[in-house]
């Protein structure tokens, strides 16, 4: 089985990883990093310099009720501080602390909202808080939360820490920032198929629906004629249909939502086994797999939308990536680090999950660390190149793979690639290949310092090859039946 083991070392240990060149690794000095020097392949492409405002976190202190306040002030200055220092949740515990009055019903509101908060916490979303924390967590290393490709124009969305989704598009000086003050902790975007200008912001009030005009040239559009808050609770991952018609969204509840935008519709469909922490629809319209917090997986059949439940041996499945057919999907595990790929077979003896790659924790020599947990992971258009980063790693490992069809189904084959490494004390956060690259592959690193990176995979039997490629014809079938 093909494990990172199995990688080829690291030929440049000092250098930065910018391109690969007819199967070539190019390295460049980390103090002059310029691409154009290998290739010209995306000269054409946006230059990406992120507002400054987004990149500096802002610390809040963790004893906020315990900030100092006059001692002359009234109690009804005192209130007004509580409320802009933490809510409403200050103001019951500073009316329980100095008012006689208000005393005894501030405390059982506080109560009140305790209990309100547990229900919520255990019933409607079991793992809420484990997923905000590993949230914050990512949030505090990265100024970019995650980054969208249009599928059909060179414009990419970028959503950065202070909840603000810039969208960076070729020969354009016009960069329009969506922010709203209740699109807080973005968790996910997504371009709608077949529109130019419409995008998915997950966040913790639930998916906000974005249409950018671009003959208005208003950096910040506004949310009230610009943007639908489709309502979830704390929605962790989108996904559009093929034809841009439907959206499913998760939200660590036992339910997957699919709404219809257009006309403002929504059903929810259970799914026992756990929280919904992922889902993505196939290329294809004909499938959506539903990955729980739990070793259970879900594979929905949109013609009649009916579940198989599945489960893994290596725990939680997580970033399940589709083939551009639709054939094959492929997802990793948590609790047993490997790459699993779902077999579609219609033998039931050979269909099932079957395990592809080790994904296990590897060193490579003294500095470098590789495996583990999986943090994201990306396939190319064409499927020739599975991107994969990790916790901890400051390496992007990426995979060489290939599907082939064949009478009696389809094949799949992975093999060890190379590696990416960015600068020093970076580590990549986020990663995403360009949809309509004509050349190869570009994949698109998001690092812990707030740089972004184009890293091209071209040679010069690309043009050929993808030319060639059955892809090149493949348009998407319909989803099937609506789910309405």
């Amino acid at each position: 089985m093909c494990s990172l083991a199995r990688f080829p070392d690291i030929l440049d240990e000092s250098g930065v990883t910018v391109c690969q060149i007819d199967g070539n690794v190019q390295y460049a000095n980390p103090e002059f990093l310029n691409l154009r020097t290998y290739t010209d392949a995306v000269t054409d492409h946006p230059t990406i310099n992120l507002p400054r405002d987004g990149l500096v976190h802002p610390k809040i202190a963790s004893t906020a009720g315990t900030l100092l306040l006059p001692e002359e002030s009234s109690l009804l200055e005192r209130i007004e501080d509580a409320w802009f220092e933490a809510g409403i949740g200050r103001i019951l515990e500073l009316l329980d602390e100095e008012s006689t009055v208000l005393k005894y019903p501030a405390r059982y509101l506080r109560l009140l909202m305790k209990s309100v908060q547990l229900a919520i916490k255990y019933t409607v979303a079991p793992r809420y808080e484990e997923y905000n924390s590993l949230a914050h967590t990512e949030r505090e290393r990265s100024p970019v939360v995650c980054i969208s490709w249009h599928p059909h124009s060179l414009m990419i969305a970028v959503a950065i820490r202070d909840d603000t989704v810039v969208i960076y598009s070729r020969n354009s000086n016009f960069t329009p920032f969506l922010k709203s003050k209740a699109q807080r902790r973005i968790t996910a975007i997504s371009w709608r198929p077949g529109s130019l200008s419409e995008l998915a912001v997950a966040c913790s009030a639930g998916v906000y629906l974005w249409d950018i005009d671009r003959q208005n040239l208003t950096s910040r559009p506004a949310i009230s004629t610009n943007a639908r808050l489709l309502r979830g609770c704390y929605v962790t991952s989108v996904s559009w249909s093929p034809e841009g018609d439907y959206l499913v969204m998760a939200n660590n509840s036992n339910y997957m939502t699919v709404w219809c935008p257009d006309e403002m519709r929504k059903v929810d469909l259970k799914n026992s086994g756990g929280g919904i922490s992922q889902v993505s629809w196939s290329p294809d319209g004909s499938k959506i797999i539903a990955c729980s917090n739990s070793h259970v997986v879900r594979i929905w059949n949109t013609s009649n939308w009916m579940s198989d439940l599945w489960k893994t041996s290596g725990g939680q499945a997580t970033f399940p990536v589709w083939s551009a057919d639709g054939s094959v999907v492929l997802f990793a595990t948590r609790n047993d680090p490997c790459l699993c790929r779902f077999n579609f077979s219609t033998d039931p003896q050979n269909s099932g999950v079957q395990a592809v790659a080790d994904l296990a924790f590897t060193k490579f020599g003294d500095d470098y660390q590789v495996g583990g947990d999986v943090t994201g992971m990306t396939w190319d258009p064409s499927n020739q190149y599975l991107a994969i980063i990790f916790a901890n790693s400051p390496l992007v490992a990426v995979f060489y793979t290939k599907t082939s069809p064949m009478f009696s189904g389809l094949t799949f084959s992975i093999k060890p690639g190379f590696f990416i490494k960015g600068a020093p004390n970076e580590l990549p956060t986020s990663i995403a290949f360009e949809i309509n690259f004509k050349q190869g592959a570009n994949l698109t690193i998001c690092w812990s310092s707030g740089r972004l990176q184009y890293f091209p995979i071209v040679s010069n039997l690309s043009k050929s090859r993808h030319s060639s490629s059955n892809l090149s014809g493949y348009r998407a079938n319909s989803t099937g039946m609506s789910p309405f």
